[in-house]
């Protein structure tokens, strides 16, 4: 899929260039071109939204950030609404469906994910685009805690549990563990306000049953996934 999907941003930024560097418009039928591969792309993009998608390289990635937002133009919704509706593929996607993953940030990564981290990356945005937002919360709050207690324990167990008075090993609250993972260096210092704040909006939601709207819900759901780039893509 990666292969394919590259292929066809690289054959459309192409188009785009060509015309581009030469200041001329862009014929018929190389719209329509156009129009074809974008539909193919965000149909890729639609049906593997819940999923990190995974670059070959950062100038295939520059590519890929450049060339997305236009893709993903919220002025062409009834384009693609139409296109990807009668592609046969999608006819279960909702309207709503399709104005929430418009609004949802590719998460573009060179690394692959272990297993159990993809497993509620997925869920988390199923949840989110599925109108779940309070699902979404939690999961999210529940991936950053599972990616961060994962990578700790790997460097020492001590500084995710600790013993109270003899009763057996405690895991400690998610603020100190945050501290923890930016003191032995697997987040960086800058991301640490992201990380709370994704946890603060988890035990509200868990503890005190917050509903959030679907704004505040993808912020923590960009907040996640720019700590786990800076997790995951630095090693």
């Amino acid at each position: 899929m990666k292969k394919n999907l590259e292929n066809l941003m690289k054959e459309y930024s192409q188009v785009l260039l060509q015309y581009a560097i030469n200041d001329q418009p862009i014929p018929a039928t190389q719209e329509e071109k156009l129009h074809d591969l974008q539909a193919k792309i965000i149909e890729i993009l639609l049906f593997e939204a819940d999923k990190p998608l995974f670059v070959s390289d950062k100038k295939m990635k520059g590519i890929f950030d450049v060339v997305l937002p236009h893709l993903l133009n919220r002025d062409d919704f009834q384009f693609l609404f139409d296109r990807l509706d009668s592609s046969g593929k999608s006819v279960d996607i909702t309207w709503n469906y399709l104005d929430r993953f418009l609004k949802l940030k590719p998460f573009l990564l060179f690394s692959n994910l272990p297993q159990n981290v993809n497993i509620l990356l997925s869920d988390a945005i199923r949840s989110y685009l599925y109108s779940c937002n309070r699902a979404a919360v939690i999961l999210c709050g529940a991936l950053l805690e599972e990616i961060l207690t994962t990578e700790l324990e790997n460097i020492n167990r001590g500084l995710v549990y600790k013993n109270e008075n003899g009763n057996g090993m405690h895991q400690l609250k998610m603020p100190v563990i945050i501290q923890n993972a930016v003191n032995n260096g697997i987040m960086d210092k800058k991301f640490k306000k992201d990380a709370k704040y994704v946890n603060t909006e988890r035990n509200d939601a868990v503890h005190n049953c917050k509903l959030h709207n679907d704004t505040g819900t993808l912020k923590i759901i960009e907040k996640t996934k720019r700590a786990m780039e800076n997790i995951y893509e630095r090693q």
